[in-house]
């Protein structure tokens, strides 16, 4: 897909690592498939997500960095369904390897970086959403503070209005990586069970207090949401 467009890094992609990045997305794209084809899949909430994909055509997902690859997965499923999944991705070298697994993936490229200032950022966000795509936002990424909303979701929401739709899951047997973010990796045949949130839409004329509310509200959203998925897991078990 074409990506919009941003600053190319100025770094050159070598053969050699070229080789080296399409090995891993093979074997990487191989493990999604194999966790995401032999997981015991529920979903609780689908038509929170459905219903404003249905009245906008593109809206704001967020979920937290360490949810991101059964997320992402699970939204591939939603293209009949008119989602057209974006994914903010550096120009720069270290960016290939997310370009080439979205690329598999048919979604499309938002190029940008923590690197970019907030407002560059969001004006290539807008300018997806606007198009019909929905970019998934991971609001505690790319470095952290782990489980701490930081607002950017929710200003492409208050400037194009659309809603933001949370989302998170817990899956058992799961491994959690020893990173800042604790990523989730599901074994394979674990049963995943994943929860949507009610959508959010920040109205144009909030002020930054305002804005706080409704951060401090998502953050909370998505905490219950995981609670509410541990809880149906711990139900069918």
């Amino acid at each position: 897909m074409n990506p919009i467009p941003g600053n190319r890094s100025q770094r050159k992609l070598s053969r050699g690592r070229l080789l080296a990045y399409r090995l891993a997305v093979f074997i990487g794209t191989g493990i999604v498939e194999l966790l995401w084809r032999t997981s015991r899949l529920t979903i609780l909430h689908e038509d929170r997500l459905d219903a404003p994909l249905k009245e906008h055509g593109a809206v704001i997902l967020s979920f937290w960095h360490g949810h991101l690859v059964i997320l992402a997965r699970y939204l591939v499923v939603k293209r009949p369904k008119g989602l057209k999944l974006g994914f903010v991705i550096s120009p720069s070298v270290d960016g290939e390897v997310a370009a080439m697994l979205t690329r598999i993936y048919r979604g499309h490229i938002i190029r940008g970086s923590s690197t970019y200032t907030g407002a560059r950022t969001a004006r290539h966000l807008v300018r997806a959403v606007n198009e019909g795509i929905s970019p998934a936002i991971t609001p505690d990424g790319p470095l952290g503070p782990r489980f701490v909303f930081k607002p950017g979701a929710l200003f492409v929401s208050q400037l194009c209005g659309r809603p933001v739709v949370p989302l998170s899951y817990a899956a058992k047997p799961a491994y959690l990586l020893r990173t800042w973010d604790k990523f989730v990796i599901p074994v394979p045949f674990a049963r995943v069970v994943i929860a949507v949130g009610e959508p959010v839409t920040v109205p144009r004329e909030t002020t930054p207090d305002g804005l706080e509310v409704y951060r401090a509200a998502i953050q909370q959203q998505l905490h219950a949401l995981y609670k509410e998925a541990d809880a149906e897991l711990k139900r069918q078990t």
